[in-house]
């Protein structure tokens, strides 16, 4: 019921009390009064109500956001527990870089107390030149731990949104990789050390299979050819193994010696496909050379290192083959760079191992590779090589069309034009 109808059942009421106890000749000026002393009451009685309902609804909603804010003030510890239970560094950051708050683990791998770094840059609170140059960069760092303990800490960023989705700072995550890193660095020394022993008989073995392909080939059968064809190829593959071992060995201790040179890539390119060129022949693979350039491609490389990161390649689109396939190796120049392309019309690369095939020792577990007899190295390989000579290496692939690995080198004593 509003206050308006409320008022006029009030006057009415007020109007038949003094008709009923009021007699009619008193004075009217009473009678006036008392029906005003009702309307007012009246108009205090609505509201009294009104105020009591406000206030009533007051009430409900202060404890409701009393609620809220409860549940926030749970969930805000919640995730602070769970951020300082978490066994990475946990830091936060904002877009100019201030750190804004970081987790028990982060303080303990920095040997730090959050209000010592709280609103400092990132690259005070971890003296890295590359994180002045580049607050998004990944990069490995020493620091000493609370307990004076030697660390080698891997930093991940990633982007910090809001609510909205706007990039509104940065987390990083610290993560001690001491263990692995040293680990890493056993696993490196034991195939450096094993790699180099076989190296010396597998030698010995290449030469005495070459004395027999020279004395007593001619007189041998051809399954007697055969199996020693076979023996020569297992003994090559072998000492291909061992190299690339040792390569990745050099990489991994960043002992990767260049030893640069200038050379003609188009030459070079030729040399590698005539090494090839018999193992393509087993499989009844065609290589061909095609040449887009106007002049001369002369880089300043390691002939030796590119000459690998050829070979592996080349061997890498003669194992994903099918056999009577073709292979097409491409050089072509602009004014700054000389590009090589390997392309062949075999199995191509899945989908979801294309973001992993420049790792080491991945092989994809698609059933086109099955059966393959790769180490999982060569494109890591290749890859490392390219990088180190200032290049780049990528591939396009049509999974059951083939694959493109192509990589560019830069060009030295330009031709003038």
């Amino acid at each position: 019921m509003n206050s308006a109808k409320l008022l006029s059942i009030l006057v009415l009421a007020a109007i038949l009390v003094v008709s009923v106890t009021v007699p009619f000749e008193r004075n009217l000026y009473l009678i006036s009064l008392k029906i005003t002393v009702v309307a007012i009451l009246g108009v205090i009685f609505s509201l009294t109500i009104k105020l009591t309902r406000k206030l009533e609804w007051q009430k409900a909603e202060s404890e409701k956001a009393s609620g809220i804010s409860r549940y926030l003030a749970n969930e805000k510890t919640t995730i602070e527990e769970i951020l300082h239970g978490i066994q990475d560094g946990i830091l936060t950051v904002n877009l100019s870089g201030f750190v804004v708050s970081a987790n028990r683990k982060a303080l303990e791998i920095l040997n730090t107390a959050e209000v010592t770094i709280k609103n400092q840059h990132i690259s005070q609170v971890i003296p890295d030149k590359r994180l002045a140059q580049n607050l998004s960069q990944e990069l490995e760092f020493p620091s000493v731990s609370y307990d004076g303990k030697k660390l080698i800490v891997k930093l991940t960023p990633l982007p910090l949104r809001s609510w909205d989705e706007k990039v509104k700072g940065l987390i990083y995550i610290l993560r001690d990789i001491t263990q692995e890193k040293q680990l890493s660095e056993m696993k490196l020394d034991f195939v450096a050390i094993a790699a180099h022993q076989l190296r010396t008989p597998l030698t010995v073995v290449k030469s005495y299979l070459a004395v027999l392909s020279e004395t007593i080939y001619p007189k041998l059968t051809d399954e007697e050819k055969l199996f020693l064809d076979r023996v020569k190829i297992g003994a090559e593959r072998l000492v291909a193994l061992i190299e690339n071992l040792l390569t990745i060995s050099r990489i991994e201790q960043g002992e990767l010696a260049i030893k640069p040179t200038v050379y003609d890539l188009e030459k070079l390119v030729g040399e590698t496909i005539d090494q090839i060129s018999d193992a393509a022949k087993q499989k009844n693979i065609t290589i061909t050379f095609t040449k887009l350039i106007s002049h001369p491609a002369p880089v300043l490389i390691d002939p030796y290192l590119i000459y690998a990161a050829l070979i592996n390649l080349m061997e890498n689109a003669i194992q994903f083959s099918n056999s009577g396939g073709s292979i097409i190796v491409t050089l072509q120049t602009d004014q700054e760079k000389a590009v090589v392309h390997v392309t062949d019309h075999g199995k191509g690369i899945p989908p979801a191992d294309a973001p992993f095939i420049f790792n080491k020792f991945f092989k994809a577990a698609h059933k086109l590779s099955q059966g393959s007899k790769g180490s999982g190295l060569g494109l890591y390989i290749a890859k490392s090589i390219i990088d180190a000579h200032h290049g780049k290496i990528w591939f396009n692939s049509i999974e059951g069309k083939g694959a493109t690995f192509s990589f560019y080198l830069p060009l030295t004593n330009l031709p003038k034009t």
